[in-house]
């Protein structure tokens, strides 16, 4: 029962984020930029590690990478954040986003694969479409994978991707992450 409740909410969710990606691309023709936010904006891989009491803690006290905000964000007016995170969790990464100094749109996804659909439309859209994504996960038990289907089929879409490689020489030559922690292999 409780997985069938979770999977109709996710539903709506879904349903929710195409219309917020449809609201977005009509007022904002042209030029856009969409940002993922966990490991890409946000460091969020150690906080898995360090012990937080609750999700919202830990997602209320992540540090922004170094070095991303400027590279991805700053002098950009047309900003969609497009994470994948329970929708439970939006008002709380609304207001880390602002906290941050961060302005734009924010859409949550139940499935990183959902990012998908929500870029085509801003890409048929028409405009140039910049979009910063890792598109990984598993870097907190030691080994990160990378979505390399998604990754190929973003690849396919005419839009300009900056991946995990981008971003970890962003990282790199903003001086490395405060925490000191690296991401774990790459597989």
């Amino acid at each position: 029962m409780k997985q069938r409740l979770r999977r109709a909410l996710d539903a709506i969710a879904d349903a929710v984020s195409g219309l917020q990606v449809r609201r977005f691309r009509c007022r904002h023709n042209g030029a856009v930029t969409v940002l993922d936010i966990d490991n890409t904006l946000a460091d969020a891989w150690p906080s898995f590690l360090a012990g937080h009491r609750s999700e919202r803690e830990r997602l209320r006290d992540l540090e922004l990478l170094p070095g991303m905000k400027v590279a991805a964000y700053d002098g950009r007016d047309r900003v969609l954040f497009l994470s994948h995170r329970s929708w439970w969790y939006w008002w709380l990464t609304r207001r880390w986003l602002r906290e941050n100094g961060f302005d734009g749109t924010l859409v949550l996804v139940s499935t990183p694969g959902h990012k998908l659909g929500h870029l085509r439309r801003l890409v048929d859209g028409g405009g140039q479409v910049v979009y910063w994504d890792d598109l990984s996960h598993g870097t907190e038990r030691g080994r990160t994978e990378l979505y390399v289907e998604l990754i190929d089929a973003v690849g396919a879409l005419d839009l300009t991707y900056h991946g995990i490689d981008e971003i970890e020489a962003v990282v790199a030559a903003a001086g490395g992450r405060r925490s000191g922690s690296g991401r774990g292999s790459l597989s």
